[in-house]
């Protein structure tokens, strides 16, 4: 390759790194909004961006898909469940996190049905928390995440520890914790052990530093990264928050030019009632067979057979609102119904000691979810699109008030891996 071409090849390279850190902050800042009522197939989108966003090394941007899927609790329990398995995973073989990995895991298992694949779960959960270190527990499931108190500039807190001249905070203390435990509520029994565990690291990592250990070329590029692109999530929210509003016209506007991205679910409206004696199942079952009506059979043998009002239920509902009245969640029936024609009949399941038998009424198709509804989504997608632009005129503006260049790299580093693929000892470092 010609000398000319190296200015060529550095920019192109340049400009890919800056593309994806870009890339990552946009989806890791964006979403940190009120979550908006995610559809089951919009879930399933999430999902598989998430597996496509691991593919290029994009962990936490996955991360935060998995996570939006969980705490979506309208889903289908096996939605929910695919997430956060996936995301302990992610966390136990990526991120190095295990106690993290053990909280999604938890709740994989409690929305997975009894069977091989919830015992394998169990199994994985125990060989995941015996790596966990001793001061690092898991809490009981909580719903709540972790408040961080926020200070202005000079202002430092509320100090929890000292060691030598550092001083240890509550806000950092729980900026750890909501790291180290992802979404998990901080009680204070677990709280203790915990804070002894974070400053053994700061004691640790100051012994690191005594012994120059963190002038490694390799921990060095680390931690440069993590600040470099801290800081650049940092702007990018600063750039969120002077994004002006736009006027609920220019929103109408998008709202009408992408219908296509704002549907509900199919819906549909079902009767159903059932029967609590093993000897009447075999003349529901023939009197449905020989053509007599649904409300007929049900007022024959159904459980409060003597009013029509008692005896059949009648239940609007979806695959993202499957709850129906005596039964609880029944998204597996809600799914199993979807598509049908009305009059489709089927039954009978056994549910709580009582046999069902549930008919299709009515069939409504995707329908666009009115305006409304969608606003917060529709501003969403709104920043997602201006965020770049407000970003380049920066870009635009730093490169004018800063000299940027290029220098032209020798060919044997091009010609070599920038990162070895494990720690290496170097006396040169």
């Amino acid at each position: 390759m010609s000398g000319a071409g190296y200015p060529r090849l550095a920019l192109t390279l340049t400009m890919i790194l800056l593309l994806m850190i870009v890339m990552f902050i946009m989806f890791r800042i964006l979403p940190q909004r009120e979550e908006p009522r995610l559809s089951s197939r919009r879930a399933a989108g999430l999902i598989d961006e998430a597996v496509q966003w691991e593919g290029e090394s994009f962990h936490w941007t996955a991360a935060e898909n998995y996570q939006r899927v969980m705490s979506q609790h309208h889903l289908r329990p096996a939605t929910r469940a695919e997430a956060a398995h996936k995301l302990s995973r992610l966390y136990a073989d990526v991120l190095g996190q295990p106690a993290a990995a053990c909280a999604a895991l938890e709740k994989a298992i409690i929305l997975t049905k009894s069977g091989p694949e919830r015992q394998r779960l169990v199994d994985r959960l125990d060989d995941l928390r015996k790596s966990l270190p001793p001061a690092v527990h898991r809490l009981e499931e909580s719903l709540g995440g972790v408040g961080l108190p926020t200070f202005g500039p000079g202002e430092q807190g509320e100090v929890i520890a000292t060691i030598g001249d550092r001083v240890v905070t509550l806000e950092e203390i729980l900026f750890a914790w909501s790291i180290m435990n992802g979404r998990e509520k901080p009680e204070p029994e677990k709280l203790e052990p915990f804070v002894h565990h974070y400053l053994d690291m700061i004691l640790i990592a100051r012994e690191a530093e005594r012994l120059d250990l963190h002038r490694g070329t390799r921990i060095r590029h680390d931690l440069d990264l993590k600040r470099l692109i801290a800081l650049n999530q940092a702007m990018m929210k600063h750039l969120i928050g002077e994004l002006e509003n736009p006027d609920r016209e220019i929103l109408e506007a998008y709202y009408r030019e992408n219908p296509g991205r704002y549907l509900h679910e199919p819906r549909m409206v079902i009767a159903y009632f059932s029967v609590d004696q093993v000897d009447h199942l075999d003349r529901v079952i023939m009197a449905l067979r020989s053509g007599d009506s649904f409300q007929q059979v049900a007022l024959q043998h159904g459980i409060g057979k003597e009013s029509p009002e008692t005896c059949i239920r009648m239940a609007a509902c979806s695959p993202d609102n499957a709850e129906l009245e005596g039964i609880g969640n029944a998204d597996w029936l809600v799914s199993r119904l979807v598509g049908h024609e009305d009059g489709y009949t089927t039954g009978p399941f056994e549910i709580r000691d009582q046999w069902f038998w549930f008919r299709v009424l009515e069939q409504e198709g995707p329908q666009v979810m009115p305006f409304e509804v969608v606003e917060e989504e529709l501003l969403l997608h709104y920043q997602q699109r201006e965020l770049p632009v407000s970003r380049h005129a920066l870009l635009n503006r730093l490169k004018n008030e800063q000299s940027v260049e290029i220098i032209n790299a020798p060919e044997e580093v091009l010609t070599h891996p920038v990162v070895e693929s494990s720690p290496v000892r170097s006396d040169k470092e």
